[in-house]
């Protein structure tokens, strides 16, 4: 991923609300947003970075949580599976929040 190749996570990821991340192995995501960088925030979670290809202000950050990978500020998901969460900052988000791929 360092390399921009988000072949790992890229295909169609859902979560419990229904809203949907398309992800391409190019790091697109929709028509306009893209994964721009790659970090790990203070409790060693994997995130990208996304944003506008326009410039437009704004974005998310998008935590990667491997199989077996809790999230170390409360967990609800299933972690049987790889795991996606979506948002402005690293919460204990609600079972409905993880994004499971399709």
């Amino acid at each position: 991923m360092l390399n921009g190749n988000y072949e790992s996570i890229a295909g169609i990821w859902v979560n419990g609300r229904g809203q949907i991340l398309n992800i391409s192995s190019d790091g697109m995501f929709g028509d306009d947003a893209k994964i721009f960088s790659m970090s790990r925030n203070n409790q060693g979670l994997v995130f990208l970075a996304a944003g506008s290809i326009d410039g437009t202000p704004g974005g998310i950050a998008i935590g990667l949580f491997p199989i077996g990978v809790e999230n170390p500020l409360g967990d609800y998901s299933d972690i049987s599976k790889p795991i996606l969460v979506a948002g402005q900052q690293f919460v204990d988000f609600p079972a409905e929040a993880y994004y499971y791929r399709k």
